[in-house]
């Protein structure tokens, strides 16, 4: 297990905030891709990282298409496994705990990823009472 020194409620904010800015400038850097307002929370055991605006042109078009929605997840599915190790890097190096699974999601009204990954080992001290955030207010969805 990995050992982790307590940690304050403004300091795992801080935290999260990072994590998510450095998760879009990854996803954007990486693939060329879209995206805008990432967020991140906490709930529990698991960590949801969020982005806005994060479908390409030809992405959006084919929502439209019947089962274009469910291919679209596939895709973004692939594009996220991809970037899985550097992902599990960051949670053990900021939140001292393991990636255990993860699940992606899509919104098509604001055209958001949600990434939620399951998190084991986590230290008690970061295992918050109610969600923890590293979003601004507007950015939670």
């Amino acid at each position: 297990m990995i050992q982790a020194t307590p940690i304050s409620g403004r300091q795992l904010s801080t935290t999260l905030t990072a994590m998510a800015h450095d998760f879009l400038a990854e996803w954007q850097r990486r693939f060329d891709r879209p995206g805008s307002s990432p967020c991140a929370s906490l709930q529990g055991e698991t960590l949801i990282l969020r982005m806005e605006r994060a479908l390409t042109p030809a992405e959006l078009a084919l929502t439209g298409r019947s089962g274009g929605d469910l291919a679209v997840g596939r895709q973004l599915e692939s594009l996220l496994d991809d970037l899985y190790p550097w992902m599990a890097e960051q949670v053990e190096a900021r939140l001292h705990c393991f990636v255990a699974e993860s699940h992606v999601s899509l919104d098509l009204a604001d055209q958001s990823v949600t990434y939620r990954i399951s998190l084991r080992d986590m230290p008690r001290v970061l295992i918050p009472a109610q969600t923890e955030s590293g979003c601004k207010e507007a950015d939670r969805g």
